[in-house]
Order: C-alpha cells, then sequence, then structure tokens
C-alpha cells in the first residue's frame, strides 16, 4: 500500500489563528490554489492514480480531496483507479468543545477567565475532545478501513489518500506506528536529516496540503514474535508484524514551490467557485453574426 496522510488546504480561520475544529470553515483563495497545485502534482505529474481517497466530512477536508479526485477524471487514468472519495465522520479534527473558534492562545489559556464558558462550571462548558477519545476513533478506522484494504490488496496493491486534519492526522499516525513490530519501520533517504534525533512519534506537524507519504510491504523478516524478549515485554503482536513500512516523505509540499498569496488581500479572502478567475472576467465574450 502506497498511503499519503494529506492535510486539508487553508481556511478563514487559519489566517486568522481561530480553532476550527468540528466547525466548518471555508477555503481561501490561496487555499483553493493550493488543491489545485496538489491535485496536479499527485495525479498528472507524480501519476499516482489513488484506488481509494477518504476525506473528512467537514468541507475544507472535503474540497482538497475533491480536486485529488477531479484531476483522477481525465481519459490518461486507467478505469480501475478512477477512486470514489469516501466521506467519514470518523476523520473530523479534534472537538476544541467550549474553545470552538476562538484564537490559538486560548488553548494555552484554557484554564484564565478569558469567559465563563472555558469555566467547567459554566452550565454550556463543553470539554474538548480527549487524546483517548482520538485514538479510540483512529484505531477504529485502521482496523475497519486500512487494515481490510492491506489485506484484500495485498498482491495488487492499493494506493490510498487520507485527507483530514493537523491534529487527528498526527494521532493516526501514531496509531498507524503501533501497529508494526520493531525495527520495520525505516526512514528513506531524503526524510532522514528532516527528524534529526525526534522520535517517530513525534513527527514534523502538517502545513496546509503537506503530506506524510508511507510505503507499506509485506516484510521478509520473521515476526516479531520470534525475537528474544525480557520478562517486561509486552507480549501482543502488532496487527502489522508481518510488514515493514518506509516513510518515503515528511509534510512534503514541494507542489507549493513558488506559489504567492495574491496581493491586496484577495488570497486571503473566502474562496468562492461561482467566481470568474481573472482571465476569464476580461475576456470579451464572442458575438455571434447571423448569415444575411
Amino acid at each position: 500500500m502506497l498511503l499519503l496522510l494529506i492535510r486539508h488546504a487553508e481556511t478563514e480561520h487559519n489566517i486568522a489563528g481561530l480553532l476550527a475544529g468540528t466547525t466548518d470553515s471555508r477555503l481561501t483563495t490561496h487555499g483553493a490554489l493550493q488543491t489545485q497545485r496538489l491535485a496536479r502534482c499527485l495525479v498528472q505529474e507524480r501519476a499516482i492514480h489513488f484506488t481509494h481517497i477518504f476525506s473528512s466530512d467537514l468541507s475544507r477536508a472535503c474540497l482538497t480531496a475533491d480536486a485529488i479526485h477531479n484531476a483522477q477524471l481525465g481519459k490518461n487514468c486507467p478505469e480501475g483507479a478512477k477512486a470514489e472519495r469516501i466521506v467519514l465522520d470518523i476523520l473530523r479534527e479534534q472537538d476544541f468543545g467550549s474553545l470552538e473558534c476562538r484564537p490559538w492562545t486560548s488553548k494555552s489559556a484554557a484554564t484564565g477567565a478569558s469567559s465563563n464558558l472555558l469555566d467547567p462550571g459554566h452550565p454550556d462548558f463543553k470539554p474538548k475532545e480527549t487524546q483517548e477519545a482520538m485514538a479510540t476513533r483512529m484505531n477504529t478506522f485502521f482496523n475497519e478501513t486500512l487494515l481490510p484494504l492491506l489485506a484484500a490488496d495485498a498482491e495488487i496493491g492499493s494506493k490510498v489518500a487520507v485527507v483530514s486534519h493537523g491534529i487527528i492526522l498526527s494521532v493516526l499516525w501514531r496509531t498507524l506506528l503501533q501497529q508494526f513490530g520493531a525495527r520495520s519501520v525505516s526512514l528513506g533517504p531524503e526524510v532522514g536529516a528532516s527528524t534529526g534525533s525526534r522520535p517517530l512519534e513525534s513527527l514534523p506537524g502538517w502545513s496546509n496540503t503537506g503530506y506524510l507519504e508511507l510505503d507499506i510491504n509485506c516484510a521478509q523478516v520473521r515476526p516479531d514474535l520470534d525475537i528474544p524478549r525480557s520478562p517486561n515485554t509486552d507480549l501482543r503482536v502488532p496487527a502489522l508484524s508481518g510488514y515493514k513500512m518506509l516513510i518515503r516523505a515528511i509534510n512534503r509540499k514541494d507542489h507549493l514551490n513558488n506559489l504567492k498569496r495574491t496581493r491586496g488581500g484577495l488570497g486571503s479572502t473566502a474562496f468562492d467557485a461561482k467566481q470568474k478567475n481573472l482571465e476569464g472576467f476580461f475576456k470579451k465574450p464572442k458575438v455571434e453574426v447571423a448569415e444575411s
């Protein structure tokens, strides 16, 4: 399996520095350009024909996934690779509770007195989703979606895109990492320097439309069950102990090279798909001349 974990494009809440967990947030005009660059890079330039595209149900992820899906509808794409986009609410971002739509600074100052709604004693207080709850969601996604794909497509190999959100993608990554045995995860030659001494569980985060690229294959090594263990070792065998994973890219975003934000604040405004682009706006309409 070739697996890409992709973060959505730039949104209004990103620009404003607001927490938009389960709150819908529109793409900016710059964000719409990011989706076009991402789709062109993956589908046209790299010729990756996804067999499965999974997306969070929030619009910012859906629109990013749509760009990839639509790019695959071209005539040069193999018929079997024209995957449908599958929307799953389980891939939503962390629910920030009473911190939804508040500045990022509120997250670190949640115990302050900036708002009564941040007081757990307030009747309208809503707690944010815990790490444990998010881990449960991602375990479900792995067991019910990714694991069956690995088993079903073991011979032909599947190409999977998961388009979601920064925090929940980090949880999904840690969940996925736990499924592999010792010494079965390796770094590609281009990513070794980017991790430094940081543990694999804490890889750098996701930029808008940045992605983590992974290759998962059956390993030609003994499963971890055959490796000598100390008396205190957890004897539970990881679900993918017979597989190996190669990390090909971390927060890859070279598709955004030389992409500049439109001046005059236009790049940060909300994207409207009904708006004409500049070329279409200034193009003169064709005038049909009736024959005499």
